[in-house]
């Protein structure tokens, strides 16, 4: 491998670029010169390290680390803005390797400052506009000293880079790195598995149990890979064996099975590889590498999934295959046979096969999803047990009588937005401006969450566990639902009237009259205040009025302040037949009819509804 315009390009502060294939090996041509420049207790960032993506920045930091002395990192990757944000603010990082976008948010939120930069390296320039970085890098690249170096590492020298390198690298020198000798590609068939620089020995272990090879060659150029893949190697069990090997050099033997374990650094060296005709070759590359592995051979280059979901899905083929096995070495299946037999005319007998291997999939699939809902429906389905096996809560809903709500209403609507069924729901206590309904305990919390901030007779409602006591059985309540409706209230009398005082049915004698006093016959004789009867009745009296005082009798007493006596107290009523009663218990309860009357002539009867 030579070098076109030599490395001592890169030591000055001249700008520069470097053409090299993306591979680990070749990081330190372009980073050792740049780290020289690089003064450990500056006190601001000095060197700027410019990656397409986070795994890469973790490569260059990685190989910083090797080629310096220093005990602290020389690099620090930053693949998160936030997690950047804190170390820069807790320490000065002289130097920085990070993609355009994440070092674009560290200078919105001035977490980073680049007016002391001395230098810049664009890692894998063509990459970037690849991955649509371009726009951020040139925020970044605007921020940087004009009088900063710059270096431009690219593997291909596309049209985009040119005009990068034209616009910011103005008279860059060149070091490009060709080939000793032009060799061509050699024509050989590769497999690649994705993986990741941290994640590349599970994914050598994972190989390995999958293909199961009698001899393996894991070819690994770069010191640190060949030590990494040399412990993952042990740790398997093969130390010491000659049929799993790792080396830094081409292969000169046959081997069942050839690793490559970084990626090689030219063609010429892969035809090495191929010259020792092993029966496979896997190629464990990032993503990224691809179209470079692309580049160096001209045979074949195909994807290897080796990760348990594909290794579960190859198990479930093997699993269909065996029982195809099975099922044909049992017999000749002629019926079946004389079923596809008119198919044979219009389609291979492969097609066939696979067709109907798929429709058996699908019915097993559409068995296989009856089988996890069945239990779900089940579920759903079974009503709750009454008694004291399914536990109910009290939730309030803020909506109630004056918004005309219904309890069919409220059924409709909580089975609706929740998914329940009705018979989760108990008794509707619908007042006047609220409901307090009995939810199942399993699925009250499900109904506040769902009902919060719906929408009912133009109301948003408000909805919550209702946490305050039951009320007493004595305590008149407006109940919907299937047990004690609105209907149940016009029917019969009220257990418990408005204010606490007793109400009479209409047409009967009172059960307890207003102020908590009984009501006494008309034929049953009058007690005085001892309790002693002899005490005219009411109807005996003399009629009550001005100028008398209680038992009828005219009042002689002068009026005080030569005023004529008021008639009655104000607030009571003078009514013969009922007594001295306070006049506000009148307006209530003729207020209180009134509107129940007019209620009950809006809301339509059950039949008619």
């Amino acid at each position: 491998m030579a070098e076109r315009e030599g490395s001592g390009v890169a030591r000055s502060a001249q700008h520069a670029v470097y053409v090299l294939p993306h591979a680990p090996h070749v990081i330190e041509r372009f980073l050792a010169p740049a780290l020289d420049r690089v003064t450990p207790d500056a006190e601001s960032t000095q060197l700027l390290v410019i990656t397409p993506d986070g795994d890469t920045a973790l490569a260059i930091a990685e190989a910083a680390r090797l080629l310096s002395d220093r005990s602290a990192a020389p690099i620090v990757p930053i693949t998160g803005a936030a997690r950047g944000s804190r170390l820069l603010a807790a320490r000065v990082v002289p130097a920085v390797a990070a993609t355009p976008s994440t070092l674009v948010a560290l200078l919105r939120a001035s977490a980073i400052k680049l007016a002391n930069v001395k230098g810049v390296i664009i890692v894998w320039a063509d990459e970037m506009f690849v991955a649509r970085e371009d726009e951020q890098l040139e925020v970044v690249l605007a921020e940087v000293p004009k009088e900063a170096s710059r270096i431009v590492v690219t593997e291909q020298m596309t049209a985009q880079v040119e005009a990068l390198v034209e616009r910011h690298l103005r008279r860059a020198h060149r070091a490009e790195a060709v080939a000793d000798d032009e060799v061509p590609p050699p024509a050989l068939p590769v497999r690649y598995v994705t993986t990741t620089t941290s994640t590349r020995a599970a994914t050598l272990r994972r190989l390995l149990d999958e293909l199961d090879p009698p001899s393996v060659i894991v070819l690994a150029t770069e010191g640190r890979a060949a030590d990494e893949a040399r412990q993952a190697v042990a740790a398997l069990g093969y130390e010491g064996e000659a049929s799993v090997r790792v080396t830094a050099e081409p292969p000169q033997e046959q081997a069942a099975l050839v690793v490559l374990y970084d990626l090689p650094a030219s063609a010429a060296d892969l035809a090495k590889v191929a010259a020792a005709e092993p029966m496979q070759v896997v190629a464990l590359v990032a993503p990224r590498q691809v179209p470079a592995l692309r580049r160096l051979t001209s045979g074949a280059v195909e994807p290897l999934d080796v990760s348990p979901t594909a290794a579960k899905a190859r198990a479930r083929d093997e699993r269909v295959r065996a029982a195809l096995r099975a099922e044909l070495q049992a017999g000749f299946p002629a019926r079946e046979v004389m079923a596809l037999e008119p198919l044979i005319a219009e389609f291979d007998g492969l097609e066939i096969a696979a067709a109907a291997l798929r429709l058996m999939e699908r019915e097993r699939s559409e068995a296989r999803a009856q089988r996890v809902e069945a239990p779900r429906v089940a579920d759903r389905a079974a009503p709750p047990a009454r008694g004291g096996d399914e536990a109910f809560t009290r939730v309030f809903l803020s909506i109630g009588e004056r918004d005309g709500v219904r309890p069919g209403d409220l059924v409709g609507a909580i089975t609706g937005e929740v998914g329940i069924t009705s018979d989760r729901i108990g008794k509707l206590d619908i007042r006047e401006s609220h409901t307090v309904a009995d939810i199942a305990a399993s699925v009250a919390p499900t109904v506040v969450e769902k009902m919060n901030g719906v929408s009912l007779k133009g109301r948003r409602l408000a909805v919550r566990i209702d946490d305050r006591p039951a009320p007493r059985a004595h305590e008149g309540r407006r109940e919907g639902g299937r047990e004690g409706g609105r209907d149940a209230k016009r029917s019969g009398p009220r257990e418990g009237g408005r204010g606490g005082f007793g109400d009479r049915p209409r047409g009967g004698p009172r059960e307890g009259g207003r102020g908590g006093f009984g009501d006494r016959g008309r034929d049953r004789p009058g007690r005085d205040s001892a309790g002693r009867e002899g005490r005219p009745s009411r109807e005996g009296r003399p009629p009550r009025g001005p100028g008398r005082d209680r038992a009828g009798a005219p009042d002689r007493r002068p009026p005080r302040g030569g005023e004529e006596r008021p008639r009655a107290r104000a607030g009571w009523s003078d009514r013969p037949d009922e007594g001295r009663v306070p006049r506000a218990t009148h307006e209530r309860e003729e207020w209180s009819d009134r509107a129940d009357r007019v209620r009950n002539a809006r809301r339509p009867r059950r039949d008619e509804a």
